[in-house]
């Protein structure tokens, strides 16, 4: 596990690649409440996420976007969002894609029920929701089984 400021860093090189090829194509808008920062999360858990935005998003529209990231602490859990435009006449790949899946089961190995991922794909942007165990290296800011908001447990 590693600091979500590392892993946010870690994907701001990739996303600083990207603006190479891209140019002012490519924006990046980040909202990362501090108290979330010191938060441990699976090492390269949003590096596949936010590559899925700009090849599945960013790339496939003529002027590009904007690809926002934040991150909140709340109560027991952070919740990270992550949203990027998308055509709506792009080319579609299979439902839920490699690199969704991949992250899904990381998270499902890693905290069984106790993390979610959702997507929304709808008026013209790509929606990923994660919500992850508020975990810092004091520990759980409340026991694993209150650690998803009840909604999200089925």
């Amino acid at each position: 596990m590693i600091r979500l400021e590392e892993e946010i860093s870690m994907s701001l090189n990739f996303l600083e690649i990207e603006q190479i090829r891209y140019g002012s194509r490519l924006q990046i808008v980040q909202k990362i409440e501090d108290v979330c920062k010191d938060c441990l999360v699976p090492p390269l858990i949003l590096q596949p996420l936010i590559e899925n935005a700009v090849v599945h998003g960013i790339a496939h529209l003529l002027d590009g976007g904007t690809i926002t990231l934040e991150a909140e602490w709340r109560g027991s859990v952070i919740h990270v969002h992550l949203e990027n435009p998308i055509d709506p006449d792009r080319p579609r790949g299979r439902k839920g894609g490699v690199g969704l899946d991949n992250v899904t089961k990381r998270l499902r190995a890693i905290y069984k029920d106790d993390a979610q991922l959702e997507t929304d794909d709808r008026a013209g942007a790509f929606r990923i929701d994660l919500w992850l165990p508020a975990q810092t290296n004091l520990g759980l800011n409340r026991p694993a089984s209150e650690a998803v908001p009840a909604r999200l447990v089925e």
